[in-house]
């Protein structure tokens, strides 16, 4: 693999630019729901940044991927570009450079959805007592065709303050903990989920989950076998997460739909009131009972994310999603 400097000269590549750039996400970093309960998804937002794994140590491999969705269903095949940064935002430009290089990067490496990189030697550290530090990822994701996912990512890059200023692109940051501790954390696992009544919960969903080697298939075969439910019904969902703490202590849970009602609450256990039934609209489709469904044609076929999130440990920033689907069939 060819280094930054050796396809694109610094100076070329915009890097205090960038730098600038990722100053504005840690000031801006997050998603910003139109509902206040930040559980109905109605405007792009980047859900997830999943890091595997979440700590690591200096010279071992890591992967960052993400999540991104709005009131139709999940946003796949957008450009996108991956920014190391140390969480500051105040890197120089030789600084920024040698870190690129470090971490074993190139321009086109930072425009793919899902990056591997190597974690930079310790030397690059300033560990605290406890033998931990961090590197932060920044992410600019497009919210639509412009940037186009055939633009080179330096192209990208020498117009993404002016996409930031228009609005085209979410940003978001997520940071990986970097320790050579023998008992480093690992993200919660979320094994399955399952939907009935207050009562009892034994209908077991399809999902696809983060850490799923074929995401894509995953997904495809739980939006072709969604949950069937009658329009403004309660059905309750029970998730099963295997953690290195007890689960239902050292995660956070977050549930998020493009439509229904969670009632403002986060729990493993949670409560849903289903959405009304709507009629189709130009361009839409009922695809009931069909097979290689397109979810975001379907104003009745509504994803259910459910994020699983380390719930404040020092040191644990472990982070995992699950994805299923509801049909909503009419009151009659």
């Amino acid at each position: 693999m060819k280094s930054i400097n050796e396809k694109q000269p610094a100076h070329k590549l915009g890097i205090l630019g960038l730098i600038s750039l990722i100053q504005m996400i840690i000031a801006g970093c997050g998603p910003e729901f139109d509902d206040p309960t930040m559980a109905v998804l109605k405007r792009p937002e980047i859900l997830s940044i999943v890091l595997e794994p979440p700590e690591a140590a200096p010279g071992e491999t890591v992967k960052a991927s993400f999540l991104m969705a709005d009131r139709r269903g999940v946003i796949q095949g957008n450009a996108n570009v991956w920014l190391p940064t140390d969480g500051s935002g105040e890197a120089s430009e030789s600084e920024m450079v040698a870190l690129l290089d470090e971490m074993g990067l190139d321009l086109e490496s930072l425009g793919t959805a899902a990056i591997e990189f190597q974690v930079p030697l310790a030397g690059s550290f300033t560990f605290d007592e406890d033998g931990r530090s961090g590197l932060t990822m920044g992410l600019f994701a497009a919210i639509g065709s412009t940037p186009s996912p055939q633009t080179p990512v330096a192209q990208i890059l020498e117009t993404l303050d002016s996409h930031v200023e228009r609005g085209d692109v979410k940003s978001a940051l997520r940071t990986l903990v970097v320790s050579e501790r023998a008992d480093q954390n690992q993200n919660p696992l979320i094994l399955g989920i399952v939907a009935g009544d207050k009562q009892a919960q034994n209908t077991r969903l399809a999902i696809a989950r983060s850490e799923d080697s074929d995401i894509a298939a995953t997904r495809q075969l739980a939006a072709d076998n969604p949950l069937t439910v009658k329009a403004e019904q309660e059905v309750v969902f029970a998730a099963t997460v295997q953690d290195d703490g007890n689960p239902e202590l050292s995660l956070r849970y977050q549930w998020i739909s493009t439509g229904g009602d969670f009632g403002g609450l986060r729990e493993r256990v949670q409560a849903f009131e289903v959405p009304k039934y709507k009629q189709l609209s130009p361009g839409e489709m009922d695809q009931t009972g069909q097979q290689n469904v397109d979810p975001r044609l379907d104003p009745n076929l509504h994803p259910v994310w459910l994020i699983a999130r380390d719930n404040g440990t020092p040191g644990a920033l472990g982070q995992s999603w699950a994805e299923f689907y509801i049909r909503v069939t009419p009151l009659q």
